[in-house]
Protein backbone atom coordinates (compact mmCIF):
# COMPACT_ATOMS: atom_id res chain seq x y z
CA UNK A 1 0.00 0.00 0.00
CA UNK A 2 0.73 3.63 -0.63
CA UNK A 3 -0.23 6.74 1.57
CA UNK A 4 -1.48 9.47 -1.06
CA UNK A 5 -2.33 12.43 1.65
CA UNK A 6 -2.30 12.66 4.99
CA UNK A 7 -2.90 16.20 7.42
CA UNK A 8 -4.32 15.24 10.89
CA UNK A 9 -5.46 19.09 11.08
CA UNK A 10 -7.53 19.14 7.69
CA UNK A 11 -11.20 19.69 8.26
CA UNK A 12 -12.87 17.26 6.15
CA UNK A 13 -10.29 14.51 4.23
CA UNK A 14 -7.53 13.59 6.95
CA UNK A 15 -5.94 10.54 4.52
CA UNK A 16 -5.82 8.41 1.64
CA UNK A 17 -4.38 5.63 0.75
CA UNK A 18 -4.10 2.81 -2.35
CA UNK A 19 -3.67 -1.00 -1.48
CA UNK A 20 -3.63 -3.23 -4.14
CA UNK A 21 -3.14 -7.41 -3.12
CA UNK A 22 -2.97 -10.62 -5.17
CA UNK A 23 -4.64 -13.02 -3.64
CA UNK A 24 -4.54 -17.72 -4.34
CA UNK A 25 -7.53 -19.32 -2.87
CA UNK A 26 -6.78 -23.41 -3.59
CA UNK A 27 -8.02 -27.07 -2.02
CA UNK A 28 -4.71 -28.89 -0.32
CA UNK A 29 -6.60 -32.05 -1.50
CA UNK A 30 -9.14 -33.49 -3.32
CA UNK A 31 -12.25 -32.50 -2.15
CA UNK A 32 -15.01 -35.54 -1.34
CA UNK A 33 -18.62 -35.14 -3.12
CA UNK A 34 -21.71 -36.52 -1.94
CA UNK A 35 -23.57 -38.68 -5.18
CA UNK A 36 -26.86 -39.97 -4.55
CA UNK A 37 -30.53 -40.69 -5.57
CA UNK A 38 -33.60 -38.70 -4.83
CA UNK A 39 -37.13 -40.58 -4.67
CA UNK A 40 -40.06 -38.47 -5.78
CA UNK A 41 -43.17 -38.62 -7.09
CA UNK A 42 -42.03 -37.89 -10.74
CA UNK A 43 -39.01 -40.15 -10.40
CA UNK A 44 -35.88 -40.47 -9.41
CA UNK A 45 -33.79 -37.81 -9.56
CA UNK A 46 -29.82 -38.39 -9.52
CA UNK A 47 -27.42 -35.33 -7.59
CA UNK A 48 -24.07 -34.56 -6.79
CA UNK A 49 -23.09 -32.19 -3.94
CA UNK A 50 -19.47 -30.53 -4.18
CA UNK A 51 -16.97 -30.23 -6.94
CA UNK A 52 -16.75 -32.71 -9.54
CA UNK A 53 -13.58 -32.09 -10.55
CA UNK A 54 -12.27 -32.59 -6.60
CA UNK A 55 -9.72 -29.46 -6.70
CA UNK A 56 -10.16 -26.13 -7.85
CA UNK A 57 -7.00 -23.45 -7.87
CA UNK A 58 -8.00 -19.50 -8.51
CA UNK A 59 -5.84 -16.06 -8.37
CA UNK A 60 -7.69 -13.15 -7.39
CA UNK A 61 -6.31 -9.34 -7.73
CA UNK A 62 -7.64 -6.15 -5.72
CA UNK A 63 -7.10 -2.73 -5.17
CA UNK A 64 -8.58 -0.61 -2.49
CA UNK A 65 -9.12 2.98 -2.22
CA UNK A 66 -8.74 4.22 1.76
CA UNK A 67 -10.09 7.40 2.59
CA UNK A 68 -10.15 8.61 6.21
CA UNK A 69 -12.27 11.40 7.28
CA UNK A 70 -11.82 13.50 10.26
CA UNK A 71 -9.56 11.29 12.03
CA UNK A 72 -12.63 8.79 12.87
CA UNK A 73 -13.78 7.88 9.79
CA UNK A 74 -12.90 5.80 7.26
CA UNK A 75 -14.23 4.82 3.96
CA UNK A 76 -12.95 1.99 1.99
CA UNK A 77 -13.83 1.54 -1.99
CA UNK A 78 -12.53 -1.62 -3.39
CA UNK A 79 -12.60 -3.73 -6.65
CA UNK A 80 -12.22 -7.38 -6.74
CA UNK A 81 -11.00 -9.65 -10.07
CA UNK A 82 -10.27 -12.75 -10.49
CA UNK A 83 -6.92 -13.81 -12.79
CA UNK A 84 -8.28 -17.46 -13.88
CA UNK A 85 -9.72 -18.62 -17.44
CA UNK A 86 -13.67 -18.71 -17.04
CA UNK A 87 -13.57 -22.42 -15.98
CA UNK A 88 -11.79 -21.80 -12.56
CA UNK A 89 -14.11 -18.24 -11.86
CA UNK A 90 -16.50 -18.49 -9.43
CA UNK A 91 -17.55 -14.72 -10.40
CA UNK A 92 -17.04 -12.19 -12.73
CA UNK A 93 -15.60 -9.02 -10.71
CA UNK A 94 -16.26 -7.84 -7.22
CA UNK A 95 -17.58 -4.00 -5.21
CA UNK A 96 -17.09 -3.40 -1.23
CA UNK A 97 -17.79 -0.46 0.05
CA UNK A 98 -16.89 -0.49 3.42
CA UNK A 99 -17.71 2.09 6.77
CA UNK A 100 -16.00 2.31 9.52
CA UNK A 101 -17.09 5.04 12.58
CA UNK A 102 -14.79 4.97 15.60
CA UNK A 103 -15.91 6.81 18.70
Amino acid sequence: GRSLHQNSESDLLTGVAVQGELHYAGTLDHADSLRGVMSGVGGNTGFNIGNPRSSFASTFASIVLQMEFRNCTDLQLAVLCPLNDAQNRFFDSEVIVSLVQRF
